[in-house]
């Protein structure tokens, strides 16, 4: 859920994950509903690490509004295979599309998925989504640093 304005902002003690499966896990939100839209067309490389997730190997799943230069591939993640969901907005500003796992490669125009999930309204609850082991949305579920500190 969105932290309101009047949020009161206090230490939440978390410690540093350390038990097997506790790792970093890269989502990206692309919140830019005015960018121009590119499709995302499957690719089965799932989280194989000697497949190309950046290869277009089926039909198109939809199109988003992505900026070219946002870019998701090997060259920008930190973990190896990662569960890459996204959480995009749509033109109509309420719409969030979510995929898994997403690759928006600089070699490439198109971007690159393999599972959608239903929509999510981005004044909903944004409980159920990319989020393969959970089930959770991967923009409700995604906790970013300032939703911990005072900005």
């Amino acid at each position: 859920m969105p932290i309101d304005s009047n949020a009161k902002y206090v230490h939440a003690h978390l410690l540093k994950a350390m038990a097997a499966g506790m790792t970093i896990d890269e989502d990206s939100l692309v919140l830019s509903p005015n960018a121009p839209s590119r499709y995302i067309a499957q690719n089965f490389a799932g989280w194989n690490k000697s497949k190309n997730r950046c290869a277009v190997e089926g039909k198109v799943l939809f199109s988003a509004s992505i900026p070219q230069s946002f870019n998701v591939d090997p060259e920008t993640w930190d973990v190896a295979t990662p569960n890459a969901g996204l959480a995009v907005l749509m033109p109509d500003g309420r719409t969030i599309k979510q995929t898994q796992p997403f690759a928006h490669c600089s070699s490439g125009k198109s971007a690159t998925s393999q599972y959608i999930f239903d929509d999510l309204d981005i004044y909903g609850e944004g409980l159920y989504g990319a989020r393969g082991g959970s089930g959770l949305s991967a923009i409700g579920g995604t906790l970013r640093f300032r939703d911990l500190t005072p900005t």
